[in-house]
């Protein structure tokens, strides 16, 4: 079979690309999240202008992992217990801003954005999805700080050779997007806009998941667990990617989700434990004054939360 001709991940996504549907009910119709999408994109050049930024937003594209972080320009954080909470990533993000508005106000926040890194934005501008990342497109000025970057896609082909997987690497590629704006609510909420009082300025990290990979039933519990160790190293490596990009950028408060857990069909508990010992490495010791885990999703949610607010888990 040729190269073109072989099915593809993507190719055997459901429809309906929504991981909260049963908590949260029916998201809008089709045709109402293409009314969201327009005026949302018909909107970002006045709020960006509005919050005294450039309606011209820079991000950029790192096609490489980072290298470890440098102990000597460590803050010396000390973590408090990660909280996992149900609901949406930005409707979390503006919570904790309001409760803890320094926050903000110190350029502090970082919000994961579970990429997709076949499609940009996983096909939101056409398909007008309910992903976790097209939620995050629908809600904010996201957009065109993925835009920029279209000929990267997909990113498998801006890594260079010698870190792809073929050759033996972690192929590790993503966006870091430094000044986004969030001014309309959540996607069960229709995407109200918000008061202009309430909108939020954060920084996103957009980084991807294996797209479903193979996996096997555990013997002993018979939860789903990657069956490739060069499948898990990956995750792993994508992990420490999200907290060296955001460690990097001096934010120290993470707003992050479950990565892989949605469309991706990536193992819950396994893709928790992996971020749990990441946290764990030292390397990461002192860097984070606060994480918080959003999940969109009943069953997700239970997972992450036994598996990362376990006692003794910090």
């Amino acid at each position: 079979m040729s190269r073109s001709l072989r099915p593809r991940a993507y190719d055997n996504l459901p429809p309906e690309r929504y991981q909260g549907r049963a908590s949260f009910g029916e998201p809008p119709l089709k045709v109402n999240r293409k009314r969201m999408a327009d005026k949302t994109l018909t909107m970002i050049d006045g709020v960006l202008t509005t919050m005294g930024l450039s309606d011209n937003p820079k991000s950029t594209f790192f096609s490489k992992q980072f290298g470890p972080l440098e102990r000597d320009a460590c803050p010396g954080y000390i973590l408090p217990r990660i909280k996992v909470r149900y609901g949406d990533t930005f409707s979390l993000t503006r919570q904790l801003a309001k409760s803890r508005p320094e926050y903000a106000r110190e350029g502090k926040l970082a919000v994961l954005n579970c990429a997709s890194d076949m499609v940009i934005a996983g096909g939101w501008r056409h398909r007008y999805g309910t992903t976790q990342e097209d939620a995050l497109c629908y809600s904010s000025t996201l957009w065109p700080t993925l835009e920029r970057w279209t000929h990267k896609y997909p990113w498998r082909n801006a890594v260079p050779i010698y870190h792809r997987v073929s050759r033996g690497g972690t192929q590790c590629a993503g966006i870091f997007s430094p000044h986004v704006v969030i001014f309309r609510d959540d996607l069960m909420k229709d995407c109200q806009i918000l008061p202009r009082k309430e909108w939020t300025a954060v920084s996103v990290v957009s980084v991807a998941a294996l797209a479903c990979p193979p996996q096997v039933k555990d013997s002993k519990t018979g939860e789903l667990r990657l069956k490739l160790d060069k499948d898990v190293h990956t995750i792993l490596e994508r992990f420490r990617m999200i907290l060296r990009m955001a460690a990097r950028h001096g934010k120290s408060v993470l707003v992050l989700a479950a990565l892989g857990c949605g469309v991706w069909r990536c193992p819950p508990r396994q893709m928790a434990e992996l971020l749990k010992e990441c946290l764990a490495e030292p390397e990461f010791e002192g860097w984070f004054e606060e994480i918080l885990v959003g999940i969109y999703d009943d069953e997700v949610c239970r997972v992450w939360r036994e598996v990362l607010e376990a006692k003794g888990v910090s």
